[in-house]
């Protein structure tokens, strides 16, 4: 099965297994237009060491400080192995967001 691209490489041996993008809403419906986020409202990214205690935690949604992300806006997100101090075993990633009809959605 071919993994479309998220800009990194995944397979054995180059760091990233494997990488799964769910798509959560609170009322399901046969509308694929509304599984499709437009703007991101907020995240939270969790990185685990081997015994799956945390590591790091970084999020942020909907204080003044947070600029909803719209198409082709970025999230960078710095991993704790930039410092040095320890190899994550584990990342989960959760994205906040909404669809163009303004329902919730959830990408985990």
């Amino acid at each position: 099965i071919e993994q479309p691209s998220i800009g990194i490489d995944i397979g054995q041996d180059l760091g990233v297994t494997a990488a799964i993008c769910k798509v959560s809403v609170v009322n399901p419906t046969n509308d694929l237009d509304a599984l499709v986020p437009v703007m991101v409202t907020g995240f939270q990214f969790i990185e685990l060491d081997n015994n799956l205690e945390t590591i790091k935690i970084e999020s942020s949604s909907g204080g003044p400080d947070f600029i909803p992300l719209q198409d082709g806006d970025v999230l960078q997100y710095t991993s704790e192995t930039a410092s040095g101090t320890e190899i994550p075993a584990a990342m989960a990633a959760f994205v906040f967001a909404e669809n163009s009809q303004g329902t919730a959605l959830q990408l985990e």
